[in-house]
């Protein structure tokens, strides 16, 4: 009943079906806990660490693994980082980062170019130092306004929900680093 809760000590996402097949994954807590681990080895790798403000702007679904990921990240660290997602209303959005003002963002490429737009707009006035996506395909107009919003080069994640994350970009070079511990 409380989709948020783990159930007997696991959680159960559902993926969107991209494939054509949706499907429910469960997992343990210690297989979770792993999960964040590579999440948090990815963005370290993107230049996320401890002492950053984090924003995360997942999926509001309790069955999705980006909101419990979110959460695993926040855990265990002193934040005051705002209950959004990427269905938030953008004016709320907007006012949240304003009063965060995260130094890193993580989340749907479409979420960060509309922030971008926002921020080109004097609207939304903050500084990331990391923008890191996941779940949509990043195009050269996205990249572009995010590049000319806050001057850095957004950083990809190869993420599903049955691995967490199967592959990421860094600050140093081109391409993808497979994590072939994780999937």
């Amino acid at each position: 009943p409380d989709a948020d809760a783990p159930l007997h000590d696991h959680h159960v996402f559902s993926t969107s079906g991209s494939t054509g097949e949706p499907a429910l994954f469960v997992s343990s807590r210690a297989e979770f806990a792993r999960w964040v681990g590579v999440l948090m080895r990815t963005l370290a790798l993107l230049g996320v660490g401890p002492h950053l403000r984090l924003l995360g702007l997942g999926s509001p679904s309790p069955r999705h693994i980006s909101r419990h990921l979110v959460a695993g990240l926040l855990a265990g660290r002193p934040s005051t980082a705002p209950r959004t997602s990427a269905e938030t209303p953008l004016p709320e959005i907007v006012a949240a980062c304003n009063a965060f003002q995260p130094q890193a963002l993580a989340g749907y490429p479409s979420v960060h170019a509309l922030l971008a737009q926002e921020q080109l707009a004097g609207r939304l006035r903050i500084a990331p130092a990391v923008v890191a996506y996941a779940g949509e395909v990043l195009t050269p107009d996205m990249c572009d306004r995010i590049r000319e919003a806050w001057g850095v080069e957004p950083g990809s994640m190869y993420s599903t929900t049955e691995a967490a994350v199967i592959a990421s970009g860094c600050r140093v070079g081109v391409g993808m680093h497979l994590w072939e511990d994780a999937a």
